[in-house]
């Protein structure tokens, strides 16, 4: 019996040497995303507590999860994709989008949830507010986004 837990072992040991090999080249998107959820939680957390004055949910912690494993499905089936088009530069290409783009709006709650943690702290609403106003100004199709979302709450609101 040990020696089939001992083969299980080995099993499960190659297994996942091989899943960490096929992911090398997007190991560091993968900690960076895992990074931004795992700060946005505590910071949310932290304001929550002492702000709103909540209690920790586990609902909230399995909701912020949720949306982490959700980009990551979204990360490795681009790059399993974009492998299987003999493509890798594209598929980094497009993560590397993906990855900007989820920074900057988790980046932005961040930065919202600090400043209601620290209301009178000048520095921080004035990095909310570059952060917020500024920046967006220099990314192509937010103001576009912007337009498509505010009209498509407008529909659902109407109907």
């Amino acid at each position: 019996m040990e020696n089939q837990a001992g083969g299980f072992q080995g099993f499960l040991g190659s297994l996942f040497a091989v899943v960490i090999s096929y992911i090398a080249p997007i190991y560091d998107y993968v900690i960076i995303i895992a990074y931004i959820f795992l700060i946005n939680f505590i910071i949310g957390l932290i304001e929550d507590i002492i702000v709103k004055q909540k209690t920790f949910k586990c609902k909230k912690f399995y909701f912020c999860l949720c949306e982490m494993l959700v980009f990551y499905l979204l990360v490795g089936s681009v790059y399993f994709i974009g492998n299987k088009f003999h493509n890798k530069e594209m598929a980094l290409q497009c993560i590397s989008a993906i990855v900007a783009i989820v920074t900057y709006f988790y980046s932005l709650n961040i930065l919202t949830n600090i400043k209601s943690l620290l209301p009178n702290n000048r520095a921080i609403s004035f990095i909310h507010y570059i952060v917020s106003f500024e920046i967006v100004k220099k990314i192509p199709y937010f103001k576009e986004f912007e337009t498509h979302e505010a009209s498509e709450s407008n529909r659902s609101k109407g109907a």
